[in-house]
């Protein structure tokens, strides 16, 4: 979750700089894909939530196939369209690893991490609402593009 939160917050700047050639890049790597020990029983585990788990790795999977996808529309300098797919998807990814970790331990009476300063819950929604208005926003501009295009 929190290296989600990384990637969310990444904006493209270095120490508040942009590249020397005045672009944004990525400053956090993207975290791998969760894999689980292969001595975990799952059979011991709730179903429903056996499923989610061993769904994960596959939706961020997904995910980072949309993210790769959408560099083929990114431009520089800023590779909006880059940044606000990643934004997004890391943003599901964070609010699903919160689902988990608070299912995981609502069902098996695990401690759960206390956050200081940072709602993790609140913060992920936050981002995504705003990324998903302007990305609604962006595929509009793609559709209507498109449209003039192909005059349909």
């Amino acid at each position: 979750m929190e290296d989600c939160a990384s990637v969310v917050k990444d904006n493209g700047l270095f120490e508040g700089q942009r590249s020397s050639e005045g672009c944004l890049e990525p400053q956090v790597k993207s975290p791998p894909t969760p894999k689980y020990p292969e001595d975990i029983d799952w059979k011991s585990i709730d179903p429903n939530l056996m499923f989610e788990l061993l769904s994960f790795p596959s939706e961020i999977e997904d995910g980072n196939r949309m993210i790769r996808e959408s560099d083929n529309i990114a431009f520089p300098p800023d590779y909006q369209d880059w940044f606000d797919e990643r934004k997004f998807y890391y943003c599901r990814f964070g609010l699903i690893a919160f689902k988990l970790s608070n299912d995981l331990a609502k069902k098996y009476g695990i401690k759960k991490k206390k956050y200081n300063d940072w709602d993790p819950l609140s913060d992920f929604t936050y981002e995504l609402n705003t990324v998903a208005r302007k990305r609604d926003y962006r595929m509009e501009e793609h559709k209507a593009f498109v449209k003039r295009i192909l005059g349909n």
